[in-house]
């Protein structure tokens, strides 16, 4: 891709009716990166030799059922499933953003067709008398009135500013306006109306609308009252006389640009958004460029092209002794080759090299120092039908996704790969916060955690090594029969040494619980490794499927399903002291929540529907205040923080503990098919974040 010609073409498009496009997706690829890419190249290009760029921002909107259209939410009304009339974004300012894109991540089924009004056209529907009036810098769209048509200083052409919503809004807030003004903008609407009802754009998966935001209204029709419609918005302010200028200008000019671009390039990778930054670099044929080699290695990694990504991944690993990425995107490449020994290699050398991230030298918000494991964990390429293509870290660590609220708190993160952790120098944090969720998967980890809590003494630590340590599952399960009102199956522990003999372990396991059995191997989850045995032959063959380098479990299977055999598995999160339930599944299968039970089997029967609205709004009431009382004081005896709790009611009404640990899943996934579950979730978020601000404020209020 030539990135000046790309350049050129968004500009022509944009600065000719119809003063916007649409771009569709390619090769699977989402087209908003590429888009945004140029655009922000454009808005380089526009700058003036001394200007400082700002960030490439991304807004992620979607249908949000406590957005409301009225009272001072004008600019959240576009999350609401209500139609949105056509209108320009940002309209309160004086300087509304010139370019806005628009990219369909996941569409609505069954409504958001887009209408799109252009200011040339709608002029030609006024009489003279109203675009004169419209002219008028007395429309309080702001704080300050503003003029709703103007003609620009260069092109002497209409541009327009308005949304009448914003306006009203204004007006609510006490900004003056006469009852002729009224008329005169009933009297634009009725026009902006009549030509959005004959332009109707659906975007599809992965395609982006770019606009002229100066020059083209745009709106969309209602949608589906459960749409879980989500969409990509990005906003750019960019002179576009000035860019025309510069993409015209001489040959120096244009190597002068080219300077500029790779410094963009360089600063979108450092925000984040190595897309953007790979697009730029290699539209410019910046491979000089000494961070441009890395982008392109990224980008042939999202495509899956190892041969070429790989050689050049290593020549920066060895150029570079303090770069983490090239070691970090190794390791993935390893992982995708199911080379393991490869893949722990490469992520110990990249936490080696770079322990701290995210470090937020200059932010006002209060640092969480969220330390996650590199053992024990691996690093995956996203699916290359991800909207956006990247990486992600599974196992041993939980996601805070939905737990911390980033627009109160910084999080930087820590890599703990092994006791070494604890001879890092931390940048400053205000709380220190312990992600890692299983100590059978980073035992080492776990270690250096512990050696840097004692190097460093932070004030506030959320979820302590010790406490994390006592939800190994066989402790879980002598605390839960150890407490009254509470049980849970007896559960044995093997030892690799043990497992390396079938025969043996058979005979061990036998003698400790009857059949039914459980097995598993430790630090595994989500059901992957577990079998369930009903003899000797069977628990033989789950044995032998078992990893014979790391321990196992063996648990006693506790039959609670109901009379009818339905079968039951309540989840609540222990935040800062107190239960919160965020679900109540109901399944055939003892493996319950595992084979879409939601959908496969809740939706079909109200009774289980009822039953979960009741545990999640009144918990204390389902479960009963002596049962409340057990599992909060066994919570308690684990001692941590923040962790999570499985378990279900059995026929003779004992509380019965599947397993207690971090690793849980919080996540509004099913929100969408069971909206009333989504209360709950809030109430757990609240409560984590209002568990942050509390130690927060412990600090500063301490000695």
């Amino acid at each position: 891709m030539d990135l000046i010609s790309e350049m050129k073409r968004m500009l022509v498009s944009l600065t000719t009716p119809p003063y916007y496009y649409v771009v569709t997706a390619s090769h699977g690829m989402a087209s908003w990166r590429t888009e945004s890419a140029i655009a922000y190249a454009l808005y380089i290009s526009s700058l003036k030799p001394s200007e400082e760029p700002k960030r490439l921002g991304a807004t992620r909107v979607t249908p949000n059922k406590k957005a409301s259209s009225i009272e001072d939410a004008v600019t959240r009304y576009s999350r609401t499933e209500l139609a949105l009339e056509a209108h320009t974004d940002s309209s309160q300012q004086l300087s509304p953003q010139s370019i806005v894109l628009f990219g369909m991540s996941r569409p609505d089924l069954r409504g958001g067709e887009n209408q799109i009004v252009s200011v040339d056209e709608l002029v030609k529907t006024l009489p003279a008398d109203l675009i004169d009036e419209l002219q008028k810098p007395i429309w309080p769209l702001g704080r300050k009135p503003k003029s709703i048509l103007k003609k620009n200083n260069v092109t002497n052409c209409f541009e327009i500013s308005y949304y009448r919503k914003q306006l009203d809004r204004s007006v609510e807030l006490g900004a003056p306006l006469t009852d002729t003004q009224r008329v005169t903008l009933d009297r634009l609407d009725d026009q902006i109306q009549a030509l959005g009802s004959k332009s109707n754009l659906k975007l599809q998966r992965g395609e982006t609308l770019v606009l002229n935001n100066h020059k083209v209204l745009h709106g969309r029709s209602a949608l589906a009252s459960d749409s879980n419609r989500v969409m990509i918005r990005y906003r750019l302010s960019v002179n576009l006389a000035e860019a025309d200028q510069v993409l015209g200008a001489d040959a120096a000019a244009a190597q002068a640009l080219k300077v500029r671009l790779i410094e963009a390039s360089q600063r979108l990778e450092t925000q984040g958004r190595s897309s953007q930054a790979t697009v730029i670099s290699q539209g410019i044929g910046a491979l000089d460029d000494p961070n441009a080699p890395l982008s392109t290695a990224k980008d042939w990694c999202y495509r899956r092209d190892f041969e070429r990504a790989k050689p050049l991944l290593v020549k920066i690993l060895n150029e570079n002794p303090e770069n983490f990425d090239a070691p970090y995107y190794l390791s993935a490449i390893s992982t995708h080759q199911n080379d393991d020994e490869g893949a722990r290699h490469f992520l110990t050398l990249a936490s080696q090299r770079k322990p701290f991230l995210k470090i937020g030298r200059h932010t006002q918000k209060p640092i969480i120092l969220k330390v996650r494991p590199f053992e024990g964990t691996k690093v995956k390429f996203k699916p290359a039908s991800d909207v956006k293509p990247g990486t992600r870290l599974v196992g041993g660590q939980l996601s805070t996704k939905y737990w911390i609220d980033k627009r109160q708190f910084h999080v930087m993160l820590g890599n703990a790969v092994d006791e070494k952790f604890g001879d890092t120098t931390p940048p400053p944090f205000d709380v220190f916060f312990n992600a890692i969720s299983d100590v059978d998967a980073s035992p080492t980890a776990l270690k250096g955690v512990d050696h840097f809590l004692a190097a460093h003494s932070p004030r506030q630590v959320i979820n302590h090594p010790d406490a994390l340590r006592r939800t190994q599952r066989h402790i879980v399960a002598d605390f839960a029969r150890d407490t009254e009102g509470l049980w849970a199956g007896k559960t044995l522990r093997i030892s690799s040494e043990v497992l390396a003999s079938c025969d043996k372990a058979v005979s061990l396991i036998e003698a400790a619980m009857p059949y039914p059995i459980l097995t598993r191997s430790a630090g595994t989850h989500t059901g992957s490794t577990l079998s369930l045995a009903s003899d000797s032959a069977s628990l033989a063959t789950a044995l032998d499927a078992l990893n014979p380098q790391v321990d196992a479990y063996a648990t006693e299977f506790m039959d609670i399903s109901d009379a009818s055999g339905i079968f039951q598995k309540i989840r609540c999160f222990f935040i800062d002291g107190r239960l919160y339930p965020i679900h109540n599944l109901r399944s055939h299968n003892w493996e319950v929540g595992r084979r879409g039970d939601r959908l496969q089997v809740m939706s079909r029967e109200r009774w289980m529907r009822n039953d979960e609205i009741h545990c999640l709004d009144r918990f204390d009431d389902y479960l009963g205040r002596e049962r409340l009382a057990a599992l909060t004081r066994f919570m308690t005896k684990i001692g941590l923080d923040f962790c999570g709790v499985d378990f279900g009611i059995d026929r003779l009404g004992r509380v019965v503990i599947f397993e207690a640990n971090p690793a849980m899943r919080h996540h509004y996934d099913h929100v969408a098919v069971a909206p009333y579950i989504e209360p709950a979730h809030d109430r757990a978020t609240q409560a984590f974040n209002d568990m942050l601000n509390s130690r927060v404020t412990q600090i500063h209020d301490g000695p």
